[in-house]
């Protein structure tokens, strides 16, 4: 099937489309319908480009469908999420411009796996920038800002990978990871500008490895709470209310990381026990470089703070 070229608004469903494979929708202008602009169910091998998208109830929606490509649309302004793909995996996101939709910009449901998010503008989303319950996924170099909510969240999702994003303006969280998200890695991210935290792991988001970000101007730059075995590793945190802070967390690596310029703790464990932390640099603090309160069995060792 091919739909190429076409003003289609003011119906259902712009254009709705069942196990059907090799598809291609092209250009096309898909706004003011009362669902979906684009709902593809059970589809394989399909290409969305250059479409806009608006004013719809659902933007773009993939269900069942697997190794699709949604590239170069412009997608904005409908009331639930700009993009989703539920129960879809191997799926190709990219060069897309997504804001102003009243939930996520980029939603992706349970058991949506190894799906690739890249090179995305995504912005002025209700909720988040990109959402994630699926695993496996690689979500890198996308620019993700001004989100009421989130830029980049995980929720029970692991083994994916977040890198080279740029995050920043987004109201409460830069990246988010909770409800156990595991085995993932956070790299090469710059994150700035949110009120609560850059980076956070909460409610045993364990086994990841938060690495080489840039994270400033947040409440907390990198938090951790009831998250274990987590690796914090060659950040660079500043301009923060705390750099690095830990909460009830345990047995996690906090190793070569520089935390400088903020307004409280350089790094700060509360409630906190058989953590390692060495070779950081802690400076130019407020309160303290590093800080412990009710924690225990640490290690502490070769780290510098004034």
């Amino acid at each position: 099937i091919k739909v190429k070229n076409c003003i289609i608004s003011n119906f259902t469903d712009a254009i709705r489309i069942s196990v059907t494979n090799n598809s291609l929708f092209k250009n096309n202008s898909l706004y003011n319908n009362t669902r979906y602009g684009v709902y593809l169910e059970s589809s394989r091998n399909s290409t969305l480009l250059n479409n806009s998208v608006y004013n719809d109830f659902y933007g773009i929606w993939l269900s069942s469908s697997s190794n699709n490509t949604i590239t170069n649309n412009s997608v904005y302004n409908n009331t639930w999420d700009g993009i989703a793909l539920s129960l879809s995996s191997n799926n190709t996101v990219s060069n897309n411009l997504v804001y102003g939709n009243i939930e996520h910009g980029v939603g992706i449901s349970i058991s949506s796996n190894n799906n690739i998010i890249s090179n995305n503008i995504i912005y002025n989303n209700t909720n988040s920038g990109i959402s994630s319950s699926g695993s496996g996924g690689a979500i890198s170099s996308n620019a993700v800002y001004n989100n009421s909510e989130y830029g980049i969240a995980l929720v029970s999702s692991s083994n994916n990978t977040i890198s080279n994003n740029s995050v920043y303006n987004n109201t409460n969280f830069g990246i988010y990871l909770i409800a156990s998200s595991k085995n993932n890695t956070i790299s090469n991210n710059s994150i700035y500008n949110s009120t609560l935290y850059g980076i956070a792991l909460r409610l045993s988001s364990n086994n990841n490895t938060i690495l080489n970000n840039f994270v400033s101007n947040a409440g907390s730059g990198i938090y951790s709470s009831i998250s274990n075995n987590n690796v914090i590793l060659n950040n660079s945190v500043s301009n923060n209310g705390y750099g690095i802070s830990s909460s009830s967390s345990n047995n996690s690596v906090i190793k070569n990381n520089f935390a400088y310029s903020n307004n409280q703790y350089g790094i700060r464990l509360t409630s906190s026990s058989n953590n390692t932390l060495s070779n950081n640099s802690a400076y130019s603090n407020t309160v303290a470089g590093i800080y412990l309160a009710s924690s225990n069995n640490n290690t502490l060792s070769n780290n510098s703070a004034y």
